[in-house]
């Protein structure tokens, strides 16, 4: 019977599973009743994959949001990479690769290296090189003094500038614990 009109977005009751319905239905009545705030990550990105397949917008609005709310440390920058290729949350792609690219190297666990892909974690581990080689190419190579008008010895001036380079800026640019040379 119901077969026969066309309604746009029309979730057919026969492709859906019963955990699917739950999660949609769970979701629905927590907008209602104010109950979405201490909801888990696994349920907002199932609500993210319903809303994704079902083309449900206010329902990948407002999950969007809630996910955007979360701690760095429960949702981090690979699952959000991931996500964002995903369900088309294109708005995340940019910030969780930069993100990614300035962690540590070797930060990025086997989980969640699997879950990015191998062209991503290639694409991760070339930039950092990348960035590695220009700090050091930096960090070696002095930038070339200009003598000021008030220098007398210039031979003075270009040893005090080497002993500030390279005890100074080079050595914090150098240093692994410095968190700006990951920045």
């Amino acid at each position: 019977y119901f077969r026969r009109f066309r309604i746009p977005n029309a979730i057919l009751l026969q492709t859906a599973s019963s955990s699917r319905l739950h999660i949609v239905l769970r979701f629905l009545t927590s907008i209602f009743s104010g109950l979405d705030k201490d909801v888990s990550l696994a349920y907002l990105v199932a609500i993210l994959k319903l809303s994704h397949i079902w083309q449900m917008p206010d329902a990948r609005e407002y999950t969007l949001a809630l996910l955007e709310a979360r701690s760095c440390t429960d949702f981090r920058p690979a699952q959000q990479l991931y996500l964002g290729i995903k369900y088309d949350v294109h708005e995340w792609i940019g910030p969780a690769s930069r993100k990614l690219v300035t962690q540590k190297p070797g930060e990025l666990s086997l989980q969640e290296a699997r879950l990015i892909g191998i062209d991503h974690v290639y694409y991760v581990a070339r930039t950092q090189v990348q960035i590695l080689m220009r700090k050091l190419y930096i960090a070696y190579s002095p930038f070339m003094m200009t003598h000021s008008y008030d220098c007398l010895d210039k031979d003075t001036c270009l040893a005090s500038w080497k002993r500030v380079w390279w005890e100074g800026f080079a050595r914090l640019l150098l240093h692994p614990d410095w968190t700006a040379s990951y920045e």
